[in-house]
């Protein structure tokens, strides 16, 4: 009777965590990144410590799941405050904890973000090759990293001077994209649209210097549903350094600081 009752409570709480970690992606839209970060990196704490408990392996696999999407929303969020080395060491935790879990979707997509934060550190061969990883890790999986990735890819290729490697990318992101569930397409930063396949291909046009059909992808873009593309900022916090908060959470409780301990240690 214990043990059912133990379960069915860590299963109560599996859900509590998954939907936070939606809610979490959806608020990337909207949320001011620092506010945003100060709320990922106080439930990182509390998910660290629900992790160290002991668990079935079935639960185990869960929270290692949503470890890894916590560590990639905070991961993403650094990159948008500028913080590239500290969104790499983020990224390198949500990697890890992906492949534990054998999640090929999430695989792919902490790879994809990963892709990212390399890519506006300018190492755009990189980027083009840890896109391609993030589509190999999905597998035969249709998934959001996999589309986000491709799209990546292509933009990486066209900054290289790679028309037909951009184009054969672009045809390989539109072919993963309608084939999409709704869910994937939500406003989120777990889903990925047409709008920003559209933002991505122009950009690549652009750096094509291919104004015409540049044009053309962006008009198209500005037709769809259009969320606000993920852009790294200026004043970041100092790498391997997070900022804390002293305002109470959404439990009311204190957060505890976040010291300079790395993201991968507060993972294990």
């Amino acid at each position: 009777m214990t043990d059912s009752l133990t379960t069915s409570t860590s299963m109560a709480s599996l859900d509590d965590w998954d939907r936070l970690v939606a809610a979490h992606g959806r608020a990337t839209r909207y949320q001011p990144a620092r506010l945003l970060l100060d709320d990922l990196t106080t439930d990182f704490t509390d998910l660290s410590e629900a992790f160290a408990r002991p668990h079935p392996a079935s639960v185990t696999r869960r929270l290692t799941r949503t470890i890894a999407q916590m560590a990639g929303l905070i991961s993403l969020t650094l990159l948008k405050l500028g913080a590239r080395h500290a969104a790499r060491s983020w990224g390198r935790t949500a990697r890890l904890a992906a492949d534990e879990a054998g999640d090929p979707a999430l695989s792919s997509w902490v790879r994809a973000q990963d892709a990212y934060t390399i890519f506006y550190t300018f190492d755009v061969r990189q980027a083009a090759l840890v896109a391609q990883q993030a589509q190999a890790a999905a597998g035969r999986t249709v998934c959001v990293g996999a589309v986000l990735a491709a799209a990546l890819e292509a933009r990486a290729h066209a900054i290289l001077g790679h028309p037909t490697d951009a184009d054969t990318a672009i045809t390989r992101a539109e072919t993963i994209l309608s084939a999409l569930t709704p869910d994937d397409t939500t406003d989120s930063a777990f889903g990925y649209n047409e709008a920003q396949l559209r933002f991505h291909h122009g950009n690549a046009l652009t750096h094509l210097h291919d104004s015409r059909r540049a044009g053309e992808a962006q008009r198209r873009a500005g037709a769809l549903p259009h969320r606000r593309l993920p852009r790294p900022g200026p004043g970041a916090p100092r790498p391997g350094r997070l900022p804390a908060t002293r305002r109470r959470d959404r439990r009311g409780r204190q957060p505890r600081r976040t010291g300079t301990a790395g993201p991968a240690r507060a993972a294990t």
